[in-house]
């Protein structure tokens, strides 16, 4: 039988700690979120991408302070008309070797364009 006071006692620091990383980890998420939308929403109607760029394919990664997560894909089918959604999952080292190979430096005028997701 546990004693009564165990039940209603306050909790302890770690739990307190525990709980305040959880509620920091869900806001930062909320955030990271919002923003993804946000940047989104205003690459569509930058002069750099309006009417320029004919997208057939996006892929977002969703990462966690490792570089461990999910990717989430949409692409247009063209023998069906159809859009094509999947989710995978993605681990530091794969994004590590396609970075090291992938990354030219022909689009580091959009790349470093700050004010492009402002």
């Amino acid at each position: 039988m546990q004693h009564l006071r165990s039940i209603n006692a306050a909790p302890t620091l770690h739990q307190r700690n525990t709980q305040a990383t959880t509620m920091n980890d869900n806001n930062i998420t909320r955030k990271l979120m919002k923003e993804a939308l946000h940047a989104i929403t205003r690459l569509t109607k930058h002069q750099h991408f309006d009417g320029h760029v004919a997208l057939r394919e996006i892929r977002i990664h969703m990462l966690d302070e490792d570089g461990d997560g999910l990717g989430v894909w949409i692409e247009y089918n063209e023998d069906t008309g159809e859009l094509d959604k999947g989710m995978i999952p993605i681990s530091a080292e794969m994004l590590e070797s396609a970075e090291e190979s992938s990354f030219d430096g022909s689009d580091a005028d959009i790349l470093g364009n700050k004010n492009l997701l402002n």
